[in-house]
């Protein structure tokens, strides 16, 4: 086929191929000598899928060689985005099953440490998209986890991801979100994540760190339904806007929690706030 911008064009079908409603016919600018049609994929989801099925059919080695390659060689972010897709495809079609245990950590993260990985975003897709495969928890289990998130406009699609790979892991997890657009609704999604699928989900966070966020008093209250935070040792909030009552109910939330460190920095809280915390 022919690359053309984002799409795969093939232009030496016949006439009456039949793409089984997955392919269209496209402009005749692309038609070879004795081919009276050009074709491609409808959308490019579709291509995307197809290419990860074709990555999945080939041997382990070259599998690996794409996921660790991936973002070095592709300086155009589109060309980036629409490959990560198909890299997300070809993780939930192999579950990494047969990748040494000491390739998938570096495939997911960044780290050379044993003891702790700076997992990145894509790492917790393609974890996500594995659903837990027991190779990747394998791989991870034992380890602490710091993901490199900070910084980065994170979606509640990305919220969900991260929770589900926090519960279905069995580690634990020391989360730097600061600055990462979150409000109220990705908050909410996080908790769905952490509570989607099977139990025994036996990961936890140690420490969060939400600061200059849009998280107010009731995306707080949605966090303390998440098993995740049960054994919660530092919570960061600086520089969201918590309002009256948004103390009052951290403040009641925490009874019985190992809350150990607690920064509430400009979060907008009144004086009844600030005496009820003191009491």
């Amino acid at each position: 086929g022919i690359v053309e911008g984002q799409q795969v064009i093939f232009p030496d079908l016949p006439s009456d191929f039949d793409g089984l409603g997955l392919m269209q016919s496209v402009s005749e600018l692309y038609v070879d000598e004795g081919a009276t049609l050009s074709f491609s994929f409808c959308h490019l989801t579709l291509q995307e899928y197809m290419a990860a099925f074709h990555l999945s059919e080939q041997r382990v080695e070259r599998q690996m060689k794409h996921f660790q390659e991936f973002g070095s060689k592709f300086h155009n972010r589109l060309l980036y985005d629409h490959f990560q897709v198909t890299l997300q495809f070809l993780a939930g079609l192999g579950k990494f099953a047969g990748y040494p245990t000491n390739r998938i950590r570096s495939i997911v993260s960044h780290s050379k440490s044993s003891s702790e990985l700076q997992i990145t975003l894509d790492g917790l897709h393609w974890f996500f998209e594995t659903q837990g495969s027991s190779s990747v928890c394998e791989a991870i289990g034992g380890c602490r986890i710091i993901p490199r998130l900070h910084y980065i406009r994170l979606s509640a699609f990305d919220c969900f991801v991260l929770g589900y790979c926090v519960s279905h892991s069995s580690c634990s997890w020391k989360i730097n979100l600061e600055d990462c657009c979150i409000g109220d609704e990705s908050v909410e999604m996080f908790v769905h994540g952490t509570l989607e699928g099977e139990p025994p989900h036996s990961g936890h966070i140690s420490a969060l760190l939400l600061k200059q966020n849009q998280i107010t008093g009731s995306g707080l209250n949605q966090l303390w339904k998440s098993p995740t935070v049960l054994n919660l040792d530092t919570l960061d909030l600086s520089f969201n806007p918590l309002g009256n009552g948004g103390s009052i109910s951290l403040l009641r939330s925490a009874v019985g929690r190992n809350i150990r460190r607690l920064y509430l920095r400009r979060t907008r809280i009144g004086v009844e706030d600030c005496q009820a915390l003191g009491e």
